[in-house]
């Protein structure tokens, strides 16, 4: 195979130079070889994007995850500023006027970045009525994915079976970025690292020789 022929385009849409696709073929290959190299000593992230951790004085199982609370302000602030795909931040702006939706310009605008209840304004039962009331259709999948993903962190009265319901379907969500043969082919080192978020992670991961692969939804 000529490397000089592969043309890799970028997700701003501009067309990489040579070496630019090197890099990306060699972040593909690292990242196989990694996932083989644990795979040999009994870790397989082929089929988990996360292993539990053991405690090194009990040999217990640990699941260690992020703060879902802070993930959803990150997920809210990128909504803000239009970063993801095919949800419309104009249909927000249109739900201000519905006092039903209970947005309100304040969380909307991220006046206050790290209230949480403003982000759960943004991610309300009453937009995603909205949402497909008004023929949002992506965008009104998309906070209802957020919502139900919140809910099973955070949320009452769920059954177990529920939460883990609510965090798959996010978690399928992400994956239609990032493989999306993932329904027929649901091997995680397939996965495209050259996506911009995933090449950092594997970047970070590669300096620590570790793998991290939290989503904060398992």
């Amino acid at each position: 195979m000529n490397v000089s022929k592969i043309l890799i385009i970028s997700l701003s849409g501009q067309d990489e130079t040579k070496n630019d696709s090197l890099k990306s073929l060699m972040a593909t290959y690292l990242y196989r070889k990694m996932v083989d190299d644990y795979a040999k000593e009994g870790v397989n992230f082929r089929d988990h994007l996360y292993i539990p951790e053991t405690d090194p004085r009990t040999n217990e199982y640990f699941h260690e995850r992020e703060d879902h609370n802070h993930v959803l302000k990150r997920i809210t602030n990128c909504m803000r500023n239009g970063d993801v795909p095919d949800v419309d931040v104009r249909a927000f702006v249109e739900a201000l006027h519905d006092p039903n939706t209970g947005l309100t310009y304040t969380a909307l605008t991220g006046q206050h970045k790290q209230s949480v209840p403003d982000c759960e304004r943004v991610f309300s039962r009453g937009l995603v009525e909205f949402m497909e009331r008004n023929g949002h259709t992506s965008t009104a999948r998309f906070v209802h994915l957020v919502h139900n993903w919140h809910k099973a962190s955070d949320g009452r009265g769920l059954t177990e079976e529920t939460r883990k319901q609510y965090n798959l379907e996010m978690l399928d969500y992400l994956l239609e970025d990032w493989m999306p043969w993932y329904e027929s082919n649901r091997d995680y080192s397939t996965m495209d690292v050259n996506r911009y978020a995933i090449f950092q992670l594997v970047m970070f991961c590669l300096k620590r020789n570790v793998i991290l692969f939290f989503l904060s939804l398992l």
